[in-house]
């Protein structure tokens, strides 16, 4: 499909020019195009820019003070219309479980509702995502083993079961 589930950003690939890994798979970027990335200002998304940056692709950084995460589905398509990227990124999420214990509402927002709203804006312009998994939605023991894309999702706390609804969203 269209989405991207990841797991895992190679920071120490010697990348060629217009390239990156996810999950040990290569993407090759149209650097004509721009990326937008949510979540920019957090861990995630900043490794994530800084990763973008090394190969030289232009970024649009995208964080809370540019986009309300709880505006309508339509608002976000509009945000993305307007700017025109080629490849959206979401890194955005509310992370921490006391936090989304404690942040409920917020975290089911962030961690699901709003990765739909993004997955439909993806859809209505016809723009690849990619957003970011948790080990949290596989909490299962599986002997060591790493988590693919097919991997079942198991999750335990309330973060975990946030970032599961929100790729399931997307299928």
């Amino acid at each position: 499909g269209n989405v991207v589930r990841a797991f895992a950003l190679n920071s120490k690939a010697n990348y060629p020019r217009n390239h990156f890994f996810i999950n040990r798979r290569m993407f090759k970027v149209d650097t004509k195009k721009t990326i937008m990335v949510f979540g920019a200002t957090g861990a995630l998304g900043r490794e994530f820019c800084d990763q973008a940056r090394k190969i030289d692709l232009s970024i649009i950084k995208v964080d809370r003070a540019d986009l309300d995460l709880g505006l309508n589905a339509k608002s976000i398509e509009e945000f993305i219309n307007d700017h025109s990227p080629g490849l959206l990124v979401n890194c955005a999420c509310l992370t921490g479980l006391d936090n989304c214990n404690l942040q409920r509402e917020e975290a089911i927002e962030v961690n699901a509702h709003f990765p739909r709203k993004l997955f439909l804006g993806s859809q209505k312009n016809h723009i690849p995502l990619i957003h970011f998994s948790t080990d949290s939605v596989f909490s299962c023991d599986k002997d060591g083993l790493l988590n693919t894309e097919a991997s079942t999702p198991c999750p335990t706390t309330w973060y975990g079961v946030t970032k599961y609804l929100g790729e399931s969203f997307m299928s």
